[in-house]
């Protein structure tokens, strides 16, 4: 129906707590309608984190892939499976730190996803330096692109980056801007 509320994913981590809206979550989706995603190795489907043995995260590397890999997966099945199963008209991502990058990659694979925000994104997939926040873990991806290219490759849907270093976005901005979509993306 026109009118209707975009219905919100929010990506948690691993360690966020799964039963309540995280504080943060409160002020992105407005009190409008939110379901929290529990990707693989998180909440009830958590595993050790032992080190070591660290032997489900570990494995994965031997096969090719890793957890954050299958979050992204995870989260972009969840966005399809809301607006065929609910039959959600808009379906939006968020997530804080590394979250936020999945929630960017699912997006960037699944199109009927409208917008994403990320809360504090880690501005690299690489540390920057010593105790600095880092993307996800993603097998090759500084190949190609880093956390604000893969924010660029939203453009023109909607993004916001809130608590991001915005001379570390700088690269998604100027995406943006080649696309003709500066509006669609606010860095705050």
């Amino acid at each position: 129906p026109e009118g209707e509320p975009a219905v919100w994913i929010i990506v948690l981590n691993p360690g966020d707590p799964e039963k309540e809206l995280p504080t943060w979550a409160h002020a992105v989706t407005g009190g409008g309608p939110a379901v929290l995603l529990a990707p693989r190795g998180v909440g009830q489907a958590r595993w050790t984190r032992k080190n070591p043995p660290n032997t489900v995260e570990r494995s994965l590397a031997l096969l090719g892939q890793t957890a954050d890999g299958g979050r992204v997966y995870d989260t972009l099945v969840a966005a399809r499976r809301i607006k065929r199963v609910l039959g959600a008209k808009t379906v939006k991502l968020a997530g804080r730190g590394p979250a936020g990058v999945i929630a960017a990659y699912a997006a960037a694979y699944e199109p009927e996803v409208a917008e994403v925000v990320a809360v504090d994104p880690p501005p690299s997939h690489a540390p920057t330096r010593e105790g600095a926040a880092i993307g996800p873990a993603s097998l090759n991806a500084l190949r190609g692109l880093d956390v604000p290219d893969a924010f660029g490759l939203l453009a023109p849907r909607r993004v916001t980056l809130i608590g991001a270093d915005k001379a570390a976005f700088r690269r998604t901005a100027e995406i943006y801007e080649r696309a003709g979509a500066s509006g669609a993306l606010d860095i705050r």
